[in-house]
């Protein structure tokens, strides 16, 4: 994936926070369980950046895959551990830059 156009390198670290702490609810927020503080900001985001719609379309489809698969509903917290499982595996192979974002 490439890194968010909304947060390319020399812009603030406001900005690269913002977009971190914005990719820590992406699954919350297709399970709408973003807490309505967060919200606002998290759409904000979304409305700017390419690489958080492509992770929260990626996070669809893989719990509508689990679905298909298991028949039932996935759990909200299985699926954000799974999530977070291959976000490590992909730190662990040295794909990302060293600033968090994935490289394509």
């Amino acid at each position: 994936m490439q890194e968010c156009d909304a947060n390319p390198p020399g812009y603030p670290i406001v900005r690269r926070i913002r977009h971190l702490r914005t990719k820590r609810y992406l699954s919350a927020y297709i399970d709408d369980e973003v807490p309505t503080r967060a919200r606002p900001g998290v759409v904000r985001h979304l409305s700017e950046c390419p690489e958080c719609v492509a992770m929260v379309e990626s996070l669809r489809s893989a719990r509508a895959a689990l679905r298909r698969v298991v028949g039932q509903p996935v759990d909200p917290l299985a699926a954000g551990r799974i999530h977070r499982y291959a976000v490590s595996i992909d730190d662990a192979a040295g794909s990302s830059g060293g600033d968090g974002f994935a490289q394509s």
